[in-house]
Parts: structure tokens; C-alpha cells; sequence
């Protein structure tokens, strides 16, 4: 039931704060928030960021983004929206990160067709990724064969979920949130200012002071 309760939140509250409030509110017992039940905060090393992992895409075929979260030690749960390019990539499905097997996966997928896909991830009460870099989300996108581009970028917005992190209390954790770029294999040739070559020129159009011999 908790876990109904969260991921509806998510959805249609937009913010995880609005999830976990509930949940705070008596539909999850308060001691699952206590500081004694959940992992002890650790002094920071790094910023805690949420990334796309950059790796290459292989046209006409299933590949797999990764979505890392940077961590503190005291991240409960993850909201966000992704957004990609539809024109050039085509979402297949979305699963937990190999850090993130006991989270709560909510997707929206209602806007997938234009690149956005709302993305909610929670944790048991009391729970917490672990410090350093943690795999949370699995996104499958296939590319199509006949694309014009070489490169694509994939990032975070707000559109249909908040970019919001926030601990076992509810308390909203800084962050920073940072784009990926995704290489597409095979590169397609450029069409634009093409390099001229010999055989493509046109005696009739030869620019004047050039000599053309046949």
C-alpha cells in the first residue's frame, strides 16, 4: 500500500517531496524515517550529481542508456523527467539500475512519442543508495537505420516529473544534473558544404581564370 501510495504521488503530485509527505503523514510508520534507521550521512567527496552515462548507440538495434546518480550516502528517493531526441531515438522500455534493484520504478510514458519520459525512483523506508557511483535507471532506445545525424543528446528537464532527490525524511538533497551525448554508429556522411572533388566539376561552370582540360 506505501508503495501505491508513493508512486501515485509521484505522478500526479510531480514532486517526490508531495510522495514522501504522504508517506510521513501515517501511511508508513515514522520510525522507518528515523535517522537510526536509515544509512548515516557521510562527509561529501564529490557533488552529488544524476548523469547519462555517454556511450555509443548501433543503428537498427536495442541499446542500453544508463542513468548514474552520484552519491552521498542519503538519497531515498529520485524524481525526473528525461528528455530525448524522438526524431532520432525511439524509447523500447525502462528498468531499475543494478544499484537501484530494491527501488520502486514509476514511468510516464504518455509522452514518449515527443521525447519525454517522466521517471520516479523510491527506496524502502529507511533505505539509501550507496556512496559513490550507483547505476539507477536502465533505459532501452533503439535508433533507426536511415538517420542524418551522428550524435544525439540526452538530458533532464521538468516536464512531466520534478528533478528533485530527497532523503528518508523528506528534506530536498542539492544536485546537479548533467546531459549526456550519445554517438551514433554507423556515422552517416556529412551533405552539408560538401568538399569539391575534380570529377564533379563542371567544365561549363569553371570559375573564371581556371582552366579545365578534358
Amino acid at each position: 500500500m506505501r508503495y501505491l501510495t508513493i508512486i501515485l504521488s509521484l505522478i500526479f503530485r510531480k514532486t517526490l517531496v508531495g510522495a514522501l509527505v504522504v508517506c510521513l503523514l501515517g501511511i508508513v510508520p515514522a520510525f522507518l524515517y528515523s535517522a537510526s534507521a536509515r544509512t548515516g550521512k557521510i562527509t561529501p567527496q564529490q557533488p552529488r550529481v544524476l548523469r547519462v552515462k555517454e556511450d555509443s548507440f548501433l543503428r537498427g538495434a536495442e541499446n542500453h542508456l544508463r542513468v548514474e546518480l552520484v552519491s552521498q550516502g542519503d538519497e531515498n528517493a529520485i524524481g525526473f523527467t528525461v528528455k530525448f531526441d524522438a526524431d532520432h531515438l525511439d524509447f523500447v522500455r525502462a528498468t531499475v539500475g543494478s544499484d537501484a534493484e530494491s527501488a520502486i520504478l514509476s514511468l510516464n510514458t504518455d509522452r514518449v512519442s515527443e521525447g519525454v519520459l517522466g521517471v520516479g525512483l523510491v527506496l524502502p523506508g529507511g533505505q539509501a543508495f550507496a556512496p559513490g557511483v550507483d547505476e539507477v535507471l536502465q533505459i532501452v532506445f533503439s535508433a533507426p537505420v536511415g538517420g542524418s545525424v551522428n550524435r544525439t543528446v540526452v538530458g533532464f528537464n521538468d516536464l512531466q516529473v520534478a528533478r528533485e532527490i530527497v532523503d528518508a525524511e523528506g528534506n530536498v538533497l542539492p544536485a546537479d544534473y548533467l546531459p549526456g551525448v550519445i554517438p551514433l554508429r554507423p556515422e552517416v556522411a556529412s551533405t552539408l558544404n560538401p568538399v569539391p572533388r575534380i570529377t564533379t566539376i563542371n567544365p561549363e561552370a569553371a570559375p573564371a581564370g581556371v582552366v579545365v582540360s578534358h
